[in-house]
């Protein structure tokens, strides 16, 4: 609930930058409409952190296979797919982030 008017907040976290991005394991975030603590609910925690670990996994794996040699190594072409496909995971955790449905985090 939005505590200046008492209409029921619909609330967001937007990911602009990296560093706002949160952890595959967080818990919870401030809302940026009314600034209470708010989570995912559990199907939508499910995907993203399903995605962040399948996407960092897969990724690795990916680039473990790549054949180019550059400078007689494969290192630095390994390291240019994995930090691609990281960053592909990455917006596809923004976009689940946008969408997702998000609840007040239970006070304890």
């Amino acid at each position: 609930m939005d505590h200046d008017n008492k209409m029921p907040c619909r609330h967001s976290y937007a990911v602009g930058y990296s560093f706002r991005m949160p952890h595959a394991f967080f818990t919870s975030l401030p809302c940026d409409k009314c600034g209470c603590i708010i989570r995912l609910s559990m199907p939508w925690r499910i995907l993203f952190l399903f995605t962040e670990l399948a996407g960092f996994l897969l990724a690795y794996i990916i680039a473990e296979a790549v054949p180019f040699k550059i400078f007689r190594t494969t290192f630095p072409a390994s390291l240019a797919v994995f930090i691609l496909l990281i960053a592909i995971v990455q917006v596809i955790g923004r976009l689940i982030l946008r969408s997702a449905k998000w609840v007040e985090a239970d006070k304890k």
